[in-house]
């Protein structure tokens, strides 16, 4: 939390100092106070700020890349297939680790992606009922989930892991 204060003072004080502030100069304070924050991690205690900013960052363009390439599937497939050839079909996807809030934001996620919508969390058995426009393996679709929106989601979401290992 202190990181954050820190970023927006360096980026408020940017803007004070400027000649006839503008939305350029804040956003130009942000770039240096983020700057700042990655080159004195442990003397301002922003090395997770960063790693989780920097992770926000990668999310945010992986989500867009995937919407856009999701958006260009499904009207591949309306376009080129006649109705009887779409392979359309529910999978049960599995988020017994995630929190309530992680699973949440990942139902949203999906239903966002077009070709797939979230239809019902089960929180008992931890398990989320999508249907996919198309589904051929849902082995295929929920690998699709966890490599395209749950791991930057939970790169976002969680501290990093201690590093393995010990002293040498």
């Amino acid at each position: 939390m202190i990181s954050l204060v820190i970023h927006l003072a360096v980026a408020c004080l940017w803007l004070f100092l400027a000649e006839s502030p503008a939305l350029s100069d804040f956003v130009i304070g942000l770039a240096l106070g983020f700057i700042l924050l990655m080159i004195l991690p442990d003397a301002l205690g922003s090395r997770e700020y960063v790693r989780r900013s920097l992770a926000l960052l990668r999310f945010t363009g992986g989500f867009a890349f995937e919407f856009l390439k999701a958006n260009m599937d499904v009207a591949r497939i309306v376009l080129t297939r006649p109705a009887g050839a779409i392979r359309a079909g529910f999978f049960l996807y599995d988020v017994r680790e995630l929190t309530q809030l992680e699973t949440l934001i990942l139902a949203h996620l999906i239903s966002l992606t077009p070709g797939s919508t979230s239809v019902e969390i089960d929180e008992d058995r931890g398990q989320i009922l999508v249907h996919a426009l198309e589904l051929e393996d849902a082995a295929r679709n929920c690998a699709a989930i966890d490599a395209s929106l749950r791991r930057p989601l939970l790169a976002v979401t969680r501290s990093a892991p201690a590093p393995a290992g010990g002293t040498s």
